[in-house]
Protein backbone atom coordinates (compact mmCIF):
# COMPACT_ATOMS: atom_id res chain seq x y z
CA UNK A 1 0.00 0.00 0.00
CA UNK A 2 1.46 3.77 -0.96
CA UNK A 3 1.99 5.49 2.36
CA UNK A 4 2.06 9.41 2.74
CA UNK A 5 5.08 10.43 2.55
CA UNK A 6 5.41 7.69 -0.34
CA UNK A 7 2.67 10.10 -1.99
CA UNK A 8 3.84 13.29 -1.59
CA UNK A 9 6.72 12.93 -3.93
CA UNK A 10 4.27 11.47 -6.82
CA UNK A 11 2.79 13.46 -9.28
CA UNK A 12 0.45 13.36 -12.56
CA UNK A 13 2.42 13.16 -15.78
CA UNK A 14 0.83 14.72 -18.62
CA UNK A 15 1.85 13.37 -22.42
CA UNK A 16 0.31 16.08 -24.84
CA UNK A 17 1.84 16.04 -28.39
CA UNK A 18 1.62 19.03 -30.48
CA UNK A 19 0.15 19.11 -34.42
CA UNK A 20 3.45 17.77 -37.00
CA UNK A 21 5.64 16.20 -34.02
CA UNK A 22 6.11 12.34 -33.57
CA UNK A 23 5.74 11.45 -29.62
CA UNK A 24 6.65 8.72 -27.68
CA UNK A 25 7.56 7.31 -24.24
CA UNK A 26 9.65 4.32 -24.04
CA UNK A 27 11.13 3.10 -20.57
CA UNK A 28 15.04 3.41 -19.85
CA UNK A 29 17.32 2.29 -16.78
CA UNK A 30 13.91 2.98 -14.70
CA UNK A 31 13.25 6.30 -15.78
CA UNK A 32 10.48 7.05 -18.26
CA UNK A 33 12.12 8.82 -21.18
CA UNK A 34 9.55 11.52 -23.45
CA UNK A 35 10.65 10.80 -27.43
CA UNK A 36 9.92 13.59 -30.02
CA UNK A 37 10.62 12.63 -33.44
CA UNK A 38 13.56 10.58 -31.83
CA UNK A 39 15.10 12.44 -29.50
CA UNK A 40 15.00 12.40 -25.96
CA UNK A 41 13.40 15.31 -24.86
CA UNK A 42 12.59 14.78 -21.12
CA UNK A 43 13.61 12.13 -18.70
CA UNK A 44 11.24 11.26 -15.07
CA UNK A 45 12.22 8.85 -12.84
CA UNK A 46 9.35 6.12 -12.50
CA UNK A 47 9.41 6.55 -8.75
CA UNK A 48 7.97 9.85 -8.76
CA UNK A 49 4.89 8.98 -10.96
CA UNK A 50 1.47 8.39 -10.05
CA UNK A 51 -0.37 8.03 -13.02
CA UNK A 52 0.31 9.36 -17.02
CA UNK A 53 -2.03 10.94 -18.98
CA UNK A 54 -1.74 10.96 -22.66
CA UNK A 55 -3.66 13.51 -24.73
CA UNK A 56 -3.66 12.42 -28.57
CA UNK A 57 -1.89 10.27 -30.22
CA UNK A 58 1.37 8.58 -28.59
CA UNK A 59 3.62 5.46 -29.21
CA UNK A 60 4.39 3.85 -25.75
CA UNK A 61 6.48 0.48 -25.78
CA UNK A 62 5.27 -2.80 -23.87
CA UNK A 63 8.23 -2.43 -21.61
CA UNK A 64 7.33 0.56 -20.25
CA UNK A 65 3.67 -0.43 -19.81
CA UNK A 66 4.33 -3.87 -18.26
CA UNK A 67 6.90 -1.23 -15.73
CA UNK A 68 4.63 1.08 -15.02
CA UNK A 69 1.75 -1.62 -13.83
CA UNK A 70 4.34 -3.05 -11.56
CA UNK A 71 4.95 -0.30 -9.76
CA UNK A 72 1.32 0.65 -9.92
CA UNK A 73 1.78 3.66 -12.10
CA UNK A 74 -1.77 3.66 -14.19
CA UNK A 75 -2.36 4.93 -17.40
CA UNK A 76 -4.91 6.94 -19.27
CA UNK A 77 -5.58 7.81 -23.08
CA UNK A 78 -7.67 11.03 -23.81
CA UNK A 79 -8.78 12.47 -26.60
CA UNK A 80 -8.11 15.99 -27.54
CA UNK A 81 -11.00 17.15 -26.58
CA UNK A 82 -9.71 15.72 -22.57
CA UNK A 83 -12.24 13.12 -22.38
CA UNK A 84 -11.53 9.40 -21.84
CA UNK A 85 -10.69 7.35 -24.21
CA UNK A 86 -8.71 4.40 -22.35
CA UNK A 87 -6.82 3.04 -19.87
CA UNK A 88 -4.77 0.54 -18.37
CA UNK A 89 -4.80 0.40 -14.41
CA UNK A 90 -2.80 -0.79 -12.26
CA UNK A 91 -4.38 -2.70 -9.51
CA UNK A 92 -4.11 -4.56 -6.16
CA UNK A 93 -5.65 -6.99 -7.96
CA UNK A 94 -4.53 -9.66 -4.64
CA UNK A 95 -6.65 -7.78 -2.02
CA UNK A 96 -9.07 -10.37 -2.14
CA UNK A 97 -10.23 -9.35 1.71
CA UNK A 98 -10.86 -5.76 0.62
CA UNK A 99 -13.32 -6.77 -2.65
CA UNK A 100 -15.00 -9.31 0.05
CA UNK A 101 -16.17 -6.68 1.94
CA UNK A 102 -17.16 -4.53 -1.19
CA UNK A 103 -19.31 -7.64 -2.26
CA UNK A 104 -20.92 -8.19 0.99
CA UNK A 105 -22.21 -4.94 2.06
CA UNK A 106 -25.91 -5.04 2.58
CA UNK A 107 -28.31 -3.38 1.14
CA UNK A 108 -28.86 -1.15 4.25
CA UNK A 109 -25.25 -0.38 4.86
CA UNK A 110 -24.54 0.62 0.99
CA UNK A 111 -27.65 2.70 1.74
CA UNK A 112 -25.96 4.70 5.04
CA UNK A 113 -22.59 5.24 3.06
CA UNK A 114 -24.58 6.57 0.11
CA UNK A 115 -26.14 9.06 2.68
CA UNK A 116 -22.79 10.16 3.93
CA UNK A 117 -21.22 10.84 0.78
CA UNK A 118 -24.42 13.04 -0.41
CA UNK A 119 -24.00 14.70 2.81
CA UNK A 120 -20.48 15.61 2.18
CA UNK A 121 -21.05 16.52 -1.37
CA UNK A 122 -23.88 18.96 -0.19
CA UNK A 123 -21.60 20.54 2.79
CA UNK A 124 -18.80 21.06 0.14
CA UNK A 125 -21.24 22.82 -2.18
CA UNK A 126 -22.08 25.27 -0.05
CA UNK A 127 -18.88 25.86 1.47
CA UNK A 128 -17.80 26.58 -2.30
CA UNK A 129 -20.73 29.07 -2.39
CA UNK A 130 -19.46 30.95 0.57
CA UNK A 131 -16.07 31.07 -0.54
CA UNK A 132 -16.65 32.72 -3.21
CA UNK A 133 -19.33 34.59 -2.14
CA UNK A 134 -21.60 33.68 -4.65
CA UNK A 135 -24.58 32.79 -2.06
CA UNK A 136 -24.94 30.55 1.36
CA UNK A 137 -28.15 28.71 0.43
CA UNK A 138 -28.02 27.26 4.60
CA UNK A 139 -31.74 26.83 4.97
CA UNK A 140 -31.86 24.50 1.75
CA UNK A 141 -28.81 22.70 2.88
CA UNK A 142 -30.17 22.42 6.30
CA UNK A 143 -33.92 21.02 5.25
CA UNK A 144 -31.90 18.59 2.68
CA UNK A 145 -29.30 16.67 5.05
CA UNK A 146 -32.67 15.94 7.37
CA UNK A 147 -34.48 14.82 4.36
CA UNK A 148 -31.41 12.65 3.17
CA UNK A 149 -30.74 11.17 6.66
CA UNK A 150 -34.33 10.01 6.67
CA UNK A 151 -34.39 8.71 3.04
CA UNK A 152 -35.48 4.98 2.71
CA UNK A 153 -34.17 4.21 -0.61
CA UNK A 154 -30.75 5.48 -3.24
CA UNK A 155 -33.48 6.82 -5.46
CA UNK A 156 -34.54 9.36 -2.82
CA UNK A 157 -30.55 10.63 -2.36
CA UNK A 158 -30.28 11.17 -6.27
CA UNK A 159 -33.52 13.83 -5.88
CA UNK A 160 -32.02 15.72 -3.06
CA UNK A 161 -28.65 16.11 -4.54
CA UNK A 162 -29.97 16.91 -7.58
CA UNK A 163 -32.19 19.25 -5.67
CA UNK A 164 -29.15 21.04 -4.44
CA UNK A 165 -27.61 20.82 -7.93
CA UNK A 166 -30.16 22.70 -9.17
CA UNK A 167 -29.67 25.49 -6.24
CA UNK A 168 -26.32 25.34 -6.40
CA UNK A 169 -24.92 25.68 -10.34
CA UNK A 170 -26.68 29.13 -11.13
CA UNK A 171 -25.18 30.68 -8.33
CA UNK A 172 -21.72 29.27 -8.76
CA UNK A 173 -21.65 30.26 -12.27
CA UNK A 174 -24.06 33.09 -12.20
CA UNK A 175 -21.37 35.03 -14.08
CA UNK A 176 -20.41 32.63 -17.10
CA UNK A 177 -23.93 32.78 -18.78
CA UNK A 178 -25.17 29.80 -17.12
CA UNK A 179 -28.17 27.88 -18.53
CA UNK A 180 -27.99 24.45 -17.18
CA UNK A 181 -25.64 21.31 -16.38
CA UNK A 182 -25.56 18.88 -19.45
CA UNK A 183 -22.73 16.47 -18.96
CA UNK A 184 -20.84 15.02 -21.88
CA UNK A 185 -22.68 17.26 -24.28
CA UNK A 186 -20.01 19.77 -25.20
CA UNK A 187 -23.40 21.84 -25.85
CA UNK A 188 -21.72 25.15 -24.55
CA UNK A 189 -18.09 26.35 -23.26
CA UNK A 190 -18.91 26.25 -19.41
CA UNK A 191 -19.97 22.38 -19.71
CA UNK A 192 -17.24 21.45 -21.21
CA UNK A 193 -15.13 23.23 -18.85
CA UNK A 194 -16.73 21.19 -16.03
CA UNK A 195 -16.54 17.64 -18.01
CA UNK A 196 -12.69 18.13 -18.52
CA UNK A 197 -12.01 19.17 -15.05
CA UNK A 198 -14.55 16.40 -13.58
CA UNK A 199 -12.54 13.73 -15.83
CA UNK A 200 -8.90 14.94 -14.40
CA UNK A 201 -10.27 14.60 -10.81
CA UNK A 202 -12.16 10.95 -12.04
CA UNK A 203 -8.16 10.20 -13.36
CA UNK A 204 -6.86 11.14 -10.13
CA UNK A 205 -9.09 9.25 -7.69
CA UNK A 206 -9.16 6.16 -10.03
CA UNK A 207 -5.52 6.08 -9.48
CA UNK A 208 -5.42 6.14 -5.93
CA UNK A 209 -8.39 3.69 -4.95
CA UNK A 210 -6.49 1.25 -8.03
CA UNK A 211 -3.71 1.27 -5.49
CA UNK A 212 -5.81 -0.12 -2.79
CA UNK A 213 -7.06 -2.93 -4.77
CA UNK A 214 -10.94 -2.08 -5.07
CA UNK A 215 -12.99 -3.51 -7.19
CA UNK A 216 -13.53 0.08 -9.16
CA UNK A 217 -16.74 -1.42 -10.18
CA UNK A 218 -18.33 -2.06 -7.40
CA UNK A 219 -20.35 1.01 -6.78
CA UNK A 220 -22.02 1.99 -3.55
CA UNK A 221 -24.02 4.78 -4.25
CA UNK A 222 -23.45 4.53 -8.08
CA UNK A 223 -25.20 1.08 -9.24
CA UNK A 224 -23.55 -1.11 -11.05
CA UNK A 225 -23.55 -0.14 -14.99
CA UNK A 226 -21.44 -2.16 -17.58
CA UNK A 227 -18.30 -0.32 -18.25
CA UNK A 228 -18.97 2.12 -15.16
CA UNK A 229 -15.80 2.81 -12.57
CA UNK A 230 -18.95 3.06 -10.01
CA UNK A 231 -17.08 3.13 -6.97
CA UNK A 232 -15.16 6.01 -8.61
CA UNK A 233 -17.96 7.85 -9.10
CA UNK A 234 -18.80 7.52 -5.57
CA UNK A 235 -16.05 8.72 -3.88
CA UNK A 236 -15.36 11.61 -6.55
CA UNK A 237 -18.87 13.51 -5.57
CA UNK A 238 -17.39 15.48 -2.70
CA UNK A 239 -14.35 15.96 -4.45
CA UNK A 240 -15.95 17.76 -7.56
CA UNK A 241 -16.51 21.15 -5.64
CA UNK A 242 -12.48 21.60 -5.94
CA UNK A 243 -13.14 21.70 -9.65
CA UNK A 244 -15.84 23.85 -9.78
CA UNK A 245 -14.23 26.49 -7.09
CA UNK A 246 -10.90 26.40 -9.58
CA UNK A 247 -12.74 27.11 -12.56
CA UNK A 248 -14.44 30.20 -10.53
CA UNK A 249 -11.13 31.63 -9.53
CA UNK A 250 -9.25 30.70 -13.31
CA UNK A 251 -12.17 32.92 -14.68
CA UNK A 252 -11.43 36.08 -12.24
CA UNK A 253 -8.03 35.29 -12.84
CA UNK A 254 -8.15 36.08 -16.44
CA UNK A 255 -6.84 32.34 -17.04
CA UNK A 256 -10.17 31.06 -18.33
CA UNK A 257 -12.05 32.78 -21.39
CA UNK A 258 -14.84 31.63 -23.19
CA UNK A 259 -14.54 33.86 -26.18
CA UNK A 260 -10.71 32.84 -27.22
CA UNK A 261 -10.29 29.36 -25.75
CA UNK A 262 -13.02 27.38 -27.90
CA UNK A 263 -13.85 26.64 -31.43
CA UNK A 264 -16.95 25.00 -32.39
CA UNK A 265 -17.56 22.08 -34.56
CA UNK A 266 -20.55 20.02 -35.83
CA UNK A 267 -22.55 21.78 -32.71
CA UNK A 268 -19.76 20.76 -29.99
CA UNK A 269 -17.07 23.01 -28.16
CA UNK A 270 -13.46 22.30 -28.39
CA UNK A 271 -10.40 23.39 -27.39
CA UNK A 272 -9.02 26.04 -29.82
CA UNK A 273 -5.24 24.35 -29.82
CA UNK A 274 -2.61 22.80 -27.63
CA UNK A 275 -1.60 25.87 -25.52
CA UNK A 276 -5.25 26.26 -24.37
CA UNK A 277 -5.57 22.57 -23.71
CA UNK A 278 -2.70 22.63 -21.69
CA UNK A 279 -3.32 26.03 -19.90
CA UNK A 280 -6.55 24.54 -18.57
CA UNK A 281 -4.63 21.02 -17.56
CA UNK A 282 -2.51 23.19 -15.61
CA UNK A 283 -5.25 24.90 -13.55
CA UNK A 284 -7.29 21.42 -12.65
CA UNK A 285 -3.33 19.99 -11.39
CA UNK A 286 -2.58 23.14 -9.23
CA UNK A 287 -6.17 22.74 -8.04
CA UNK A 288 -5.95 18.98 -7.20
CA UNK A 289 -2.14 19.29 -5.91
CA UNK A 290 -3.02 22.05 -3.38
CA UNK A 291 -5.40 19.08 -1.79
CA UNK A 292 -3.16 16.31 -2.98
CA UNK A 293 -2.69 15.11 0.76
CA UNK A 294 -6.12 15.41 2.18
CA UNK A 295 -7.55 13.36 -1.26
CA UNK A 296 -4.94 10.81 -0.42
CA UNK A 297 -6.29 10.80 3.73
CA UNK A 298 -9.78 10.75 2.14
CA UNK A 299 -9.24 7.67 0.24
CA UNK A 300 -6.96 6.56 3.05
CA UNK A 301 -9.97 6.59 5.34
CA UNK A 302 -12.36 5.25 2.74
CA UNK A 303 -10.13 1.66 2.49
CA UNK A 304 -10.30 1.76 6.46
CA UNK A 305 -13.54 2.33 6.87
CA UNK A 306 -14.74 -0.88 4.56
CA UNK A 307 -12.16 -2.80 6.05
CA UNK A 308 -13.15 -2.49 9.42
CA UNK A 309 -16.32 -0.65 9.65
CA UNK A 310 -16.49 -0.99 13.27
CA UNK A 311 -12.98 0.43 14.36
CA UNK A 312 -13.28 3.14 11.60
CA UNK A 313 -15.62 5.93 10.34
CA UNK A 314 -16.55 7.30 6.99
CA UNK A 315 -14.37 10.07 7.42
CA UNK A 316 -15.37 13.58 5.36
CA UNK A 317 -13.53 15.72 2.88
CA UNK A 318 -13.80 18.56 3.99
CA UNK A 319 -13.08 22.04 1.99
Amino acid sequence: MLTLPDFKEKKVVYIIPKDGIDKSLKLENSNLCLMENDKVTAKLTLHTVLSVMIIGDCTITTNLINKLTEMGISIYFLGFDLKNKNHINSIADGNYQLREKQYKLSAIELLNISKLIVKNKIKNQRQILIKTKKGDLEKVEERLLKQVDESTMLQNLLAREGYFASKYFPLIFTDFNWYRRAPRTKEDAINLILDTGYTILFNYVDSLLALFGFDLYKGVYHQEFYKRKSLVCDLVEPLRPIIDYSIVKAFNLKQFNVEKDFKVYNDEHTFKDYDVRKRYLNVYTEALLNDKEKIYDYVLCFYRFIMNPEKYSYKEFLI
